[in-house]
């Protein structure tokens, strides 16, 4: 059977083309882009630096001042994040800090016992914290903690990452966690968990299966006969089309429902992914 070649994914690839095939054509394949706006422009660079910061703590090296220096709440945010994680204070564990892991696989059309091709998916870790018995997986938010933690459980880098961990190592499921910590300046670091298991690694597999399934099906008939990818119906998902930045090319600019977004969602769904050796 003849199909198109897929790219190397991301969790980010793959929240993107869920949420609208449409943007992820724009977004991915045809490389368009928008600036962000000076606020969420202002967010990611505070969090890049936060980031850098916490890989230089891990790797132990001196902590580099911030580049607002007259700003203390980066400073006071890593000391707090590092005070509150059990984590760093496990004298068993090894780490790995911006630790980038790489999963190559078969597509398989489970229906039609075909192989469909290979396709590979990478992880950047922010911090791996390992045991010969457990492994937990670290990643810090620097925006609020979802009110919902649907939100985090349905995000595919929560269910990415510890696949592609399991996948890439001798670890099984059941001895896997994620953790999010979650950091503002001036507050406390708060954390969600999630304890992976056997049933959710299958789970996980089934729904990459379907959706690489859909998306190299979508990039044939693109390739092949310039035919776009579907759009998410603007009257529908309002709140994402609303604030996205190919609007008019995808012409979906017509007036669109008031009822107020999710300004977590939001930052979820938009914010690029933080990783310094991407």
């Amino acid at each position: 059977m003849h199909s198109s070649p897929l790219p190397t994914l991301t969790q980010g690839h793959l929240n993107r083309f869920e949420q609208c095939p449409r943007r992820y054509q724009y977004q991915y394949l045809e490389q368009l882009g928008a600036p962000l706006d000076p606020e969420r422009q202002a967010r990611t660079d505070w969090g890049s630096q936060f980031h850098r910061l916490m890989q230089q703590y891990v790797l132990g090296l001196a902590i580099a001042p911030s580049p607002t220096p007259t700003d203390p709440a980066m400073r006071q945010a890593l000391q707090s994040l590092v005070a509150t994680v059990p984590a760093f204070h496990n004298p068993n564990a090894r780490y790995e800090a911006e630790h980038r892991r790489l999963w190559v696989g078969q597509l398989k059309d489970e229906q039609l016992g075909v192989n469909l091709g290979t396709i590979a998916l990478v992880g950047v870790y922010d911090l791996l914290a390992l045991e010969p018995d457990r492994a937990e997986i670290l990643d810090w938010k620097t925006y609020p903690k979802p009110p919902h933690s649907q939100h985090l459980a349905e995000n595919w880098q929560t269910l990415l990452y510890p696949f592609v961990l399991v996948e890439t190592s001798d670890y099984q499921p059941e001895q896997v966690a994620m953790t999010y910590w979650f950091v503002q300046p001036g507050q406390t670091p708060t954390a969600w968990q999630l304890d992976y298991t056997t049933s959710r690694h299958e789970q996980t597999r089934n729904r990459l299966q379907a959706d690489l399934k859909h998306l190299q099906t979508l990039t044939t008939a693109l390739l092949q006969r310039a035919q776009a990818f579907p759009a998410i119906d603007a009257q529908q998902q309002h709140p994402r089309c609303r604030y996205c930045p190919f609007q008019q090319r995808c012409q979906q600019s017509q007036q669109l429902g008031e009822p107020p977004l999710d300004p977590v969602a939001q930052q979820m769904a938009d914010l690029p992914e933080i990783a310094l050796e991407v």
